[in-house]
């Protein structure tokens, strides 16, 4: 079918090239429509993004996108696209740059020792494993650290906090970590 050639759809006539309102998670948001694929609906290209994704029914386009309206087309930074892992969305926008910033932010922040102030879970646990002297289950760590009253929380799944962070500054940190699994499953030590 040629370029811009109309097409007879449920709630009238889908031109391509067009840019249309198209009804997205609650959202009117601007696609431009590419091509029509026999059977299987409409491809059509988000505007915001350029990302490309499949319509199937033409119900989900509600009229022509006013001209007034238009968001201006991203600048592309770069000829080479990224590879995307298979079943993962393309992340970007305001929030996700606004994250980067954040990220970044932190780690050129030098880092200074509390003085005076509460101590993180994941530290008391440190200091109780090294106490201790082997290996504890997460669950038998967090009692002691709260029978000592070395650490108080209002959480529901103490263990469950610390058992998340002592496996993320492991797999982080790797072995500069504080901590490292025991010789029985579940268990850790302090290095």
């Amino acid at each position: 079918m040629a370029k811009g050639k109309t097409k007879r759809a449920a709630n009238g006539h889908i031109e391509l090239k067009k840019v249309y309102v198209l009804k997205r998670g609650g959202k009117a948001v601007p696609a431009r429509v590419l091509r029509e694929i026999e059977g299987e609906g409409y491809e059509v290209e988000l505007v915001e993004t350029n990302q490309k994704v499949m319509v199937r029914s033409a119900s989900s386009f509600s009229g022509l996108w006013p001209d007034k309206t238009m968001p201006l087309p991203s600048v592309v930074v770069s000829d080479r696209e990224e590879p995307k892992a298979k079943g993962k969305k393309a992340k970007g926008g305001k929030k996700a740059a606004k994250a980067a910033e954040k990220v970044d932010a932190a780690a050129k922040k030098p880092k200074v020792a509390k003085v005076g102030g509460k101590k993180s879970g994941l530290d008391v646990a440190a200091e109780v494993l090294k106490t201790h002297g082997k290996a504890m289950k997460i669950p038998e760590l967090v009692c002691e650290m709260i029978e000592k009253q070395l650490w108080t929380t209002t959480g529901k799944t103490p263990a469950a906090t610390i058992y998340a962070a002592v496996i993320r500054e492991i797999a982080d940190k790797g072995d500069a970590a504080r901590f490292a699994r025991g010789d029985e499953r579940g268990t850790f030590v302090a290095r």
